[in-house]
Order: structure tokens, then sequence, then C-alpha cells
């Protein structure tokens, strides 16, 4: 989709249905790089801890995914 001349994605899968530091902790890296950018282009806060306690339960799942 084009915003502003500009190339963004839009995720309609789970549009709506969590909080935006679900889908932010996808791709911030560890150390929150990306967070700003987010902030910069939407002008919402994100909670860090969210951030990270999103980011601790997708790699839970990926753990729990792969055991029997």
């Amino acid at each position: 989709m084009s915003a502003d001349g500009r190339l963004v994605l839009v995720d309609w899968d789970t549009v709506a249905l969590a909080p935006p530091e679900r889908d932010i902790a996808l791709i911030a890296t560890a150390r929150n790089e990306g967070v700003d950018c987010y902030r910069q282009a939407t002008g919402r806060e994100l909670n860090p801890v969210v951030v990270g306690l999103y980011r601790l339960r997708w790699y839970l799942d990926d753990i729990a995914s792969l055991t029997a």
C-alpha cells in the first residue's frame, strides 16, 4: 500500500486484535531498534516492557512447539 508516496505494509490478519507491542516485538531488535521509527511514523507511544513480554512469549511458544 502507498501512503504519502511511501510504501507501507498492512498486516490485515490480526489488525486491531492485539496491542501494537505484539507486532513490534516481531520486528524490533533486542535493543528495541525500530521502536523509535514506529513511534515517529504513528505518533503512538509503546511500552517497552510489553514489547519485551511479547518477545519472550514468542520464544516460549517456539520452544513449546518443539517439545512433545
